[in-house]
């Protein structure tokens, strides 16, 4: 009997393990690949030549090529590097459309085309932002370089329009990267493996995981003024035991919007093994950024290297 019972005990665990293996998301192996819809896509062995599948879409590596054409010269470059963008926003389209369309028979709506029948759908799902006065004001004590310097009480209106439109846009993204939470997305786990393997070779993986602490700014020259003495600072004073990246949003736009970075300046704090201590939206001092990674046990200040 005891043996019996050692045996069924075994064949639990190895149908746990197996279940586990069975519903790993994207997000749970690979946590910084992307930041959409793909992040709670399940990796699966699928058939030959397909990378994805969801509830009757099957998407080929002749689907993503295709897609990858539509884009501009410049996007389209940056896709082909970093293919797993092409598949996300591709899945993630298609799943907004259906939704949309499903909508739209059960309210009766109508729209003159597919891209009116989007904004409506995600103008329905989106709240009704309000921006206060001392929001707006504080917003442009931080970015005032957006509006070339103006004095706040003649750009005011401007301000509070800018606030409330990024945070309707921040909603939708947020809501549309949500997606696979709403829907069963099933990735080819050899796929994926790959694209991580080429993708970890960008500059932002590579400091992460190289065994030092990393400062990631993400930012625009011009726009994120205030941050560049930082990031300057930081290189120049502890480079010796901090990796400091400057990622320029604009030029690459498909690695930031990987990182999930919908706007700018975005700063990342990882420890020695990569661990993410902080994602944060907007200026830091250089007193804040050193004091973060005191408070997580990193100690530049001693030129070391390493977690105490």
């Amino acid at each position: 009997m005891r043996a019996f019972a050692v045996v069924m005990a075994v064949a639990a665990l190895s149908s746990a393990c197996c279940v586990a293996q069975e519903v790993q998301t994207v997000a749970a192996k690979y946590p910084y690949l992307c930041s959409g819809a793909l992040r709670d896509a399940v990796l699966a062995n699928l058939g030959d030549g397909v990378i994805a599948q969801c509830e009757g879409i099957t998407v080929t590596p002749k689907d993503l090529d295709a897609q990858i054409e539509k884009l501009a010269d410049s996007m389209r470059v940056q896709a082909r590097k970093y293919t797993v963008y092409a598949l996300e926003r591709y899945l993630t389209s298609r799943l907004i459309l259906a939704e949309a369309k499903d909508w739209a028979k059960k309210s009766a709506h109508t729209a003159a085309s597919d891209d009116q029948l989007l904004k409506d759908y995600l103008a329905a799902n989106t709240p009704k932002f309000e921006v206060s006065d001392k929001e707006a004001e504080e917003f442009y004590k931080e970015h005032a370089s957006i509006f070339a310097g103006a004095p706040y009480e003649q750009v005011k209106g401007a301000v509070a329009y800018f606030v409330r439109d990024r945070k309707i846009s921040e909603a939708q993204s947020e809501f549309t990267g949500l997606a696979g939470k709403r829907h069963r997305i099933l990735v080819s786990d050899s796929w994926i493996r790959s694209e991580h393997e080429r993708w970890s070779k960008n500059p932002v993986e590579q400091a992460r995981l190289s065994g030092r602490p990393t400062y990631v700014n993400f930012g625009v020259i011009g726009c994120c003024d205030k941050m560049n003495p930082v990031t300057q600072a930081l290189s120049s004073e502890y480079g010796g035991g901090l990796n400091v990246v400057f990622v320029h949003a604009g030029t690459e736009e498909v690695l930031s919007h990987l990182y999930g970075v919908n706007t700018i300046p975005v700063q990342f704090l990882f420890d020695k093994d990569g661990r993410l201590l902080l994602r944060h939206e907007g200026n830091l001092t250089k007193e804040q950024v050193l004091a973060k990674f005191a408070e997580s046990g990193v100690n530049l200040s001693k030129g070391n290297n390493s977690n105490d």
